[in-house]
């Protein structure tokens, strides 16, 4: 039967798109957000008859300036017709071999801000709704508030903080990275400080699954949501905070429709067809829900 390398090395296509995840941590399948975004670029794959490789890389593994992405193996042996970055790391992005296959005009779509001239990006606005969710809390009175969040967003999460000070200078945001938790009894120890000692009022999540994991340790530590603690997160998956008791209120970021424009991004460059919007911005909507409430100022 006809092999699918072997045809697209006598026609110079592979009809195969990679898709590439920079991992801080765990499975790339343990990820909601991951799956979403999959599902969107698979829905859109499988209609235009393309097909998906997966090409994950572990943090850390790019720590020696000397190693390189595992996708440009893919992209120089031609195994692939086009790239799509599922998230931008700051080495990726100042890497001046990827800034010059972006200039070269090779199919490349990133999820992320846009970060040079030309090239093909989907954003979800992340900074913008980051801020959103604390001048939200902020609003309903609270003023000590706990951001939690993934070092692969650490390039976005100064900014945040910046236009936190800038427009909300009475708030006391602080930031902490869960990749740098090592477990469950430092966690337990994390929000037990963070409410108990230090009086924070609110905590801001990345993603649902780690808003799950805070209720239940809320209950141990007998922490009542939202009377004590109100809690705030973002879903990739529409109305998944609806699951939890109480239900969670969320930003949600439309992943899997991300992935599948990003997906059909690629498609029309590698066909030669006119792409009509290069970089597109999606919007997140806040889903009020149970989680979140009003607190006195002192």
């Amino acid at each position: 039967e006809p092999n699918q390398f072997g045809r697209g090395l006598v026609k110079q296509s592979s009809e195969m798109i990679g898709v590439y995840f920079y991992q801080s941590g765990g499975s790339l399948l343990d990820s909601i957000y991951n799956l979403e975004l999959l599902k969107g670029v698979e829905q859109t794959l499988s209609r235009e008859n393309y097909s998906l490789v997966l090409l994950n890389e572990r943090a850390g593994t790019l720590a020696d300036e000397k190693q390189q992405p595992s996708f440009y193996q893919y992209i120089g042996k031609k195994r692939i017709d086009g790239l799509l970055l599922s998230g931008l790391n700051v080495r990726i992005m100042q890497d001046a071999k990827f800034r010059e296959l972006i200039d070269q005009g090779y199919p490349v779509s990133y999820i992320g801000k846009k970060f040079h001239k030309r090239g093909l990006n989907v954003y979800a606005q992340f900074e913008a709704y980051k801020v959103e969710m604390v001048r939200l809390l902020y609003r309903l009175g609270h003023r000590r508030i706990q951001l939690f969040d993934v070092l692969t967003h650490n390039h976005y999460l100064e900014e945040v903080r910046k236009n936190v000070q800038n427009e909300m200078p009475d708030v006391v945001l602080k930031i902490v990275i869960e990749d740098h938790i090592q477990d469950k009894k430092s966690a337990l120890e994390v929000l037990r400080k963070c409410i108990q000692q230090e009086g924070y009022t609110a905590v801001c999540s990345h993603n649902m699954q780690f808003a799950g994991v805070l209720l239940s340790y809320c209950m141990e530590l007998s922490i009542a949501v939202p009377q004590k603690l109100s809690s705030l997160s973002v879903e990739h998956r529409k109305d998944e905070g609806a699951a939890y008791y109480p239900e969670i209120s969320a930003f949600y970021v439309p992943a899997q429709d991300m992935g599948a424009y990003a997906a059909m991004q690629l498609i029309q460059v590698i066909r030669g067809d006119k792409v009509e919007q290069e970089s597109v911005e999606f919007e997140t909507k806040y889903i009020p829900r149970k989680s979140v409430q009003e607190r006195n100022i002192v």
